[in-house]
């Protein structure tokens, strides 16, 4: 009961907090992009995508093997790293495969994006909002988690969900608001999606105070980098070139990687 109270629980609160709002910021900074730049937005998702692969396999799993260290010899781990990571890689799954079935229906090589239908339009896209909404919530858990246990793990991993947050902010607005032409209709959804980060950070308050193992941080880092993946690979990057092209899309995940590893140094 007490644990709600605590300092610490309620400052690690806040920074997942602060990581949810970047969702806020990209949107409104997807307010200056015209509508004649057609590339941007395809390069938005493939640079989110080039974000998440890159903090996945340099950052956070690395992260979670030495967590897990701490209680395991060297080479279990690994084992218990590698096996949380793709738990996390098959955890969205379902949702991956539904995303599929819409892409495969609606955006086959004998149509273009231009010719779907406004229902078929929705579809795609609300699930690209979803998939993007279970990955802010376990970004909340990580951020929490990250906080409460080490400020020095903290601080890498909160600006590399703050830097891929501001472009999948950008990408929920533009997706929502290209559908519905409604601004406000694009806040909600972002606002929405901007919330299961803190959900995400209530739901690891009630499992510490259940008294959860300190070694359930090293499982989360690794489950979060397979989700990660996972999302990258499953639905920003293939998005990227549905809406542009193979070339763009490449540069786009180099530039996010590129960008990433800047940030990466300079806190480190």
């Amino acid at each position: 009961m007490f644990l709600f109270m605590d300092i610490s629980i309620i400052n690690s609160f806040l920074v997942t907090f602060i990581a949810g709002l970047a969702l806020i910021i990209g949107a409104l900074l997807s307010l200056f992009i015209k509508s004649g730049k057609r590339d941007l937005f395809p390069l938005i998702l493939s640079l989110t995508g080039g974000i998440m692969l890159f903090i996945s396999f340099v950052d956070f799993l690395p992260s979670s093997i030495k967590l897990l260290s701490q209680f395991y010899s060297n080479e279990d781990a690994f084992r218990f790293a590698i096996f949380s990571f793709f738990f996390g890689l098959l955890t969205t799954t379902p949702v991956d495969m539904l995303l599929s079935f819409f892409q495969r229906k609606f955006l086959n090589r004998t149509v273009r994006p231009l010719q779907l239908k406004k229902k078929q339009h929705f579809e795609l896209n609300f699930f690209i909002f979803l998939s993007i909404t279970i990955h802010n919530f376990f970004d909340g858990i990580a951020t929490f988690f990250s906080y409460f246990t080490d400020l020095y793990v903290a601080i890498p991993i909160l600006v590399s969900i703050v830097a891929h947050n501001i472009p999948e902010g950008a990408v929920i607005f533009l997706v929502i608001f290209n559908m519905t032409r409604s601004k406000k209709k694009a806040f909600i959804y972002c606002t929405i999606s901007a919330l299961a980060g803190p959900f995400g950070a209530v739901v690891t308050i009630f499992i510490l105070s259940l008294g959860v193992p300190a070694m359930l941080n090293g499982i989360i880092f690794a489950f979060l980098a397979g989700l990660i993946v996972n999302t990258a690979l499953n639905e920003l990057i293939p998005a990227s070139e549905i809406k542009g092209t193979h070339q763009l899309s490449i540069k786009g995940i180099i530039a996010g990687m590129f960008f990433m590893a800047i940030i990466m140094i300079f806190f480190h």
